[in-house]
């Protein structure tokens, strides 16, 4: 969305408010902290008059992104109904699992559709509708198509010559991980392992006592590999390796690569109780990561996750 924070109409909250369930007494509260804001201009150093805006959410204002998020609720019950209504087609994992139309992160939304200039049009109509109710606009200048790789060049010529929207190559990433990958994970481990690789070997160059080395491990180099064990499990030759570099790394950070282990690895990452020193064992950190994932299947039959899949 452009500007996601600045065009969002107070009307349009206060109504997306009421059809959710809150408590009159509650919208209230909210809108009137949403519509007292004033702005001051400063000019050679000192305020000068006020700006009542007419619309828009304070930046930096904890409230804001969850007021965002409720507005947001409005183009979900959008493109919900043109999916129910049979108007719009998103994808399936499986053939029994739930239809995927769209999903949203912060300011950022995938839209899923069938590629033919019908349904493009559809999704057009439906962030225009949701345009004029909400003040909140797409920013086409920053969006990308992406097609299955089923779907022939031509016809991904014409849909984004229609629709005035490039091409993307790519999702980006998201804490390190790319959102686009193909059937082998072996380049996104290996990704992580280097930036681990390099971090370690810029560390090493510096002249730490041993309790700042035990800081950078646990509260850098070990969490690095954290978001991408949460989704996948890392292959034990990427653990090995990451656990090589940060162990010449304890053990000698001068980086010559003639450090002289005292203890292995496994004995560090005991309790410091127990004679350790509390790191992390990513062989086991990996398979604890995705329990999480488990349980959350198991646990939470009702979940956007357990359906789709």
């Amino acid at each position: 969305m452009a500007k996601a924070y600045d065009r969002v109409e107070w009307p349009f909250l206060l109504a997306m408010m009421q059809k959710l369930g809150f408590a009159n007494r509650w919208c209230d509260w909210v809108m009137g902290f949403v519509t007292t804001v004033s702005y001051s201009i400063m000019v050679n150093g000192t305020p000068t008059g006020f700006i009542q805006p007419q619309q828009g959410l304070r930046q930096g204002d904890p409230l804001s992104p969850y007021l965002f998020l409720i507005c947001t609720e409005g183009m979900t019950a959008l493109i919900q109904h043109f999916a129910w209504s049979g108007l719009l087609h998103g994808i399936k994992v499986s053939s029994s699992s739930l239809p995927l139309s769209h999903l949203l992160f912060a300011d950022d939304s995938i839209l899923f559709c069938k590629a033919t200039e019908g349904e493009m049009d559809m999704v057009k109509h439906v962030l225009d509708l949701y345009a004029k109710g909400s003040g909140q606009q797409a920013n086409f200048d920053k969006s990308s198509l992406f097609f299955s790789t089923n779907c022939l060049q031509e016809t991904r010529d014409r849909l984004a010559r229609s629709l005035n929207i490039p091409q993307g190559r790519g999702f980006g990433k998201y804490l390190g991980l790319k959102f686009d990958f193909g059937h082998s994970k072996k380049e996104v481990f290996e990704e992580i392992r280097d930036k681990v690789a390099t971090r370690v070997h810029g560390w090493a160059e510096n002249f730490l006592t041993t309790t700042g080395n035990e800081v950078l491990l646990k509260a850098v180099a070990l969490v690095l590999p954290a978001y991408t064990m949460s989704c996948f499990l890392l292959l034990q030759g990427v653990c090995t390796d990451i656990l090589r570099a940060l162990s010449s790394f304890w053990w000698g950070s001068q980086g010559t690569g003639k450090e002289l282990h005292w203890e292995k690895w496994k004995t560090l990452t005991q309790r410091k109780q127990c004679g350790g020193l509390g790191f992390k064992d990513l062989f086991f950190f990996k398979r604890a990561m995705l329990a999480k994932i488990g349980w959350r299947l198991l646990s939470q039959l009702n979940s956007l996750l357990h359906q789709v899949l």
